[in-house]
């Protein structure tokens, strides 16, 4: 009898500590589905032109539509300096990016960043201006000279010009960095420098008078403007995701207004061959100050 009532409250005890796990076993298989299903988070980075709360304005509500449309979340990352945005494409950080051309060969060529959209409207452009009166009638007639830029880093005005004067004009000369184009236009009129880089729609802007006094001596060939960029690590659905999104947005009025506030007018698939490597064969020199800041 004794011994009845052991085995009877054994098999009990088994049973239930089999109950036990089974219900852990379940609560976690239940559970782990629901977390693994959880949306993935990704950094989509702007290179810094204007303040933080500025371009926050801007692409605020892009990244938001991204993440809706997607089903992915993206977090957007802004900075209030450049060279804090110059330290994560480097060093690879940013999920997405957009930034200049140059920030993409540089990324591509370290990290093997991949570009996703680029706008169709327009193509950067550079130009170097001389006074009405300067005697240079090439680009040529400057080899030996001092010429002025906004900054080392600014592509179209600066990065590309001087790779072109350097790799395919084969000129040497002295760049002085002066701060900004309006600078740069005001120091070539005034005689202080034979030549400065700018770009057309900054020169446009000048008065009459200044835009009077000086010829455009230069003008580079067109590149592709900037390109939206992905990290290798993102899975490729979700950058055809965020690929796609992008283009639905020229379905819609709200969307393309959307658009021309990003500056990616008429987006497009962008293709490396095809879109930049004719930048990537200028050589990484033109990006050298990029680079030297990183070290």
């Amino acid at each position: 009898m004794t011994s009845s009532i052991t085995s009877n409250w054994a098999r009990r005890i088994n049973l239930g500590g089999i109950a036990v796990l089974l219900s852990a076993l379940f609560t976690l298989t239940a559970l782990g589905p629901a977390q693994a299903g959880e949306p993935r988070t990704f950094t989509l980075s702007r290179a810094p032109q204007l303040s933080a709360i500025t371009t926050a304005r801007t692409w605020q509500p892009f990244v938001d539509y991204l993440t809706q449309e997607t089903g992915h979340k993206i977090v957007l990352k802004l900075y209030n300096r450049r060279l804090d945005f110059d330290h994560d494409v480097v060093a690879g950080i940013p999920d997405f990016y957009y930034g200049n051309p140059g920030y993409f060969v540089v990324g591509r060529k370290l990290h093997g960043y991949r570009p996703l959209i680029r706008s169709n409207a327009r193509q950067l452009k550079g130009i170097v201006v001389v006074r009405a009166d300067s005697p240079f009638k090439s680009v040529k007639d400057l080899d030996g000279q001092k010429i002025a830029f906004p900054a080392a880093n600014a592509l179209a005005a600066s990065l590309y010009i001087r790779a072109l004067l350097v790799e395919r004009e084969k000129i040497n000369f002295k760049p002085h960095y002066v701060g900004s184009h309006d600078n740069v236009y005001r120091n070539v009129a005034n005689g202080t420098f034979p030549a400065g880089g700018g770009v057309h729609r900054t020169l446009n802007r000048e008065t009459k008078g200044l835009k009077k006094s000086l010829r455009v001596l230069y003008e580079t060939p067109g590149m592709s403007p900037h390109p939206l960029t992905a990290h290798p690590r993102v899975p490729a659905d979700v950058a055809m995701a965020v690929q796609k999104a992008v283009l639905k947005l020229r379905d819609s009025e709200d969307g393309m207004k959307m658009l021309k506030k990003l500056k990616i007018e008429k987006p497009v698939i962008a293709n490396f061959e095809r879109d930049y490597l004719s930048m990537e064969e200028l050589g990484l020199k033109m990006y050298a100050p990029l680079l030297v800041q990183m070290k």
